[in-house]
């Protein structure tokens, strides 16, 4: 099969991304004021449990599956078998998890009717096979659903949610939109695999490996989604669950765009390990570590530059508070990226999934502890120390258990210019934010002037990475013009 290369996949994939940043500038501040930190709060709470109970529906498969495809993604007869088995798996396991959800959210009574109307989430992720795409390397199908389902849903926001009382309605676009846009996905689906008939001892053999990529999952959702839980039971304030929901959103957004780089690799990853490809694999996980710190040191001392500056126009003056909570996860930057770094591009391509899943269960104990040590005193404060601090355990733990592959030198080489450049940066966005107003058009211009900064510091470094990509860049560039 003709894979579209790395780049281009990245093109497509930080594309989706790049809107993934914008749209929520438009609809964040319209939703923030319009519902109010309480409705928010509400959703964040309910939200926690639909994500959690579809999580466990879907196993490990998303990256199961795109790691089974991307092993074979050269016999188009065998990965189009294993398609069905791996689809089949999970379209009986989201179904069981959904009796289970119906029966929790008929037996809950607060907010109900919250729970009941995000059911079509689970009709989503049944029909998402976003999972084969990936695996062989066609990430256009999968970041021009996205880009048509986010575009969508934000022209029905505007047009339908008005009031506070439009809760129901703003929940109701974002599920029904998701699953209108896994289901487009089907319509592709015939030009890359067979109809294949699918046997029950087939299916067995895929249930164990998928529960070995469940850990992950559920530690992410501990991460991403149980602290909301757990805000909501111990410290019972929709307001404080509403502040760290939008700061953690504002985090994702800008960690989309090193996730969708590392998802990328993965498959490419997966497939040099099996062809045992070792000095190509060194290569990409190199480059790879290099374009991820290049990343994620300015995205987090630039947070801690620009946060004061964003927040009021953005959310409202009455999310003061996500100040504060932005400026403890700027950390979360670094952290993530080095840890999704080194999890897409070898935990996972070189088969090492149980190893990290022990990494995993400790972070998922670390965080749920520190959140019933510090939610009850500190509220949304408290669960973002403990984000940060069980996001640390599983970076420290995957250096641990990668040494064959990562060396600690390495990691510190590839970051240390970054880092310096960064705080330059950093210093410079200080003293010039108290000259700033905190509205869009001075936080895009402090935003500008700290990229101007951190860059013209990597080129007085002689940063040999980004001398090379840019020198690259302007090479392709003149050789466009000339044509």
């Amino acid at each position: 099969m003709n894979k579209d290369g790395i780049k281009k996949n990245y093109i497509y994939n930080l594309t989706y991304q790049i809107l993934n940043l914008i749209l929520p500038l438009v609809t964040t501040p319209y939703i923030s004021k319009v519902l109010g930190p309480g409705n928010i709060g509400i959703y964040s709470y309910t939200y926690s449990f639909v994500s959690t109970f579809v999580m466990v529906g879907s196993l490990g498969i998303a990256t199961y599956g795109q790691r089974e495809i991307a092993s074979v993604n050269d016999d188009k007869e065998e990965y189009s078998h294993r398609f069905w088995e791996i689809q089949v798996v999970k379209m009986l396991s989201v179904s069981l998890s959904m009796l289970f959800y119906l029966v929790f959210a008929l037996c809950y009574k607060d907010y109900r009717i919250y729970f009941l109307i995000q059911i079509p989430y689970f009709l989503a992720a049944i029909f998402d096979i976003s999972w084969l795409f990936q695996g062989i390397e066609k990430f256009k199908y999968v970041a021009l659903r996205n880009i048509c389902v986010k575009l969508l849903s934000l022209a029905l926001i505007f047009l339908l949610v008005k009031t506070k009382n439009d809760l129901p309605v703003y929940i109701m676009l974002l599920c029904i939109s998701q699953f209108a846009g896994n289901i487009t996905m089907w319509m592709h689906l015939r030009k890359y695999v067979y109809v294949s008939k699918v046997a029950v001892r087939d299916l067995k053999k895929h249930i164990k490996p998928t529960f070995i990529y469940f850990v992950p999952t559920i530690s992410y959702q501990i991460h991403s989604v149980l602290d909301k839980a757990m805000l909501g039971v111990l410290y019972q304030d929709n307001a404080e669950n509403g502040y760290y929901e939008q700061a953690h959103k504002i985090v994702n957004m800008a960690t989309m765009v090193i996730s969708s780089y590392n998802i990328v690799m993965r498959s490419r990853m997966t497939a040099l390990f099996v062809q045992k490809k070792k000095k190509e694999f060194e290569v990409n996980f190199n480059n790879s570590l290099h374009f991820i710190s290049m990343l994620v040191f300015p995205m987090s001392f630039g947070m801690a530059g620009i946060a004061a500056n964003l927040v009021p126009w953005f959310l409202g003056i009455e999310y003061g508070k996500v100040t504060t909570l932005l400026l403890i996860f700027c950390p979360m930057f670094i952290i993530q990226g080095l840890r999704t770094c080194i999890g897409y591009n070898i935990i996972t391509p070189t088969g090492m999934q149980s190893k990290g899943n022990i990494v995993q269960v400790t972070s998922a104990i670390t965080n749920v502890f520190l959140n019933a040590m510090l939610i009850p005193k500190y509220g949304a404060i408290g669960a973002t120390v403990a984000s940060v601090a069980a996001e640390g355990v599983v970076l420290i733990g995957y250096l641990h258990y990668t040494k064959e592959y990562v060396r600690l030198k390495n990691v510190i080489y590839a970051g240390y210019k970054y880092l310096a450049a960064s705080l330059v940066m950093f210093f410079a966005l200080s003293v010039l934010s108290n000259k700033f107003d905190a509205n869009i058009l001075d936080t895009f211009g402090l935003i500008m002037l700290g990229g101007i900064i951190y860059f013209v510091v990597l080129l007085l470094f002689r940063d040999e990475f980004f001398v090379t990509k840019m020198q690259q860049c302007i090479d392709r560039m003149l050789k466009r013009i000339r044509k």
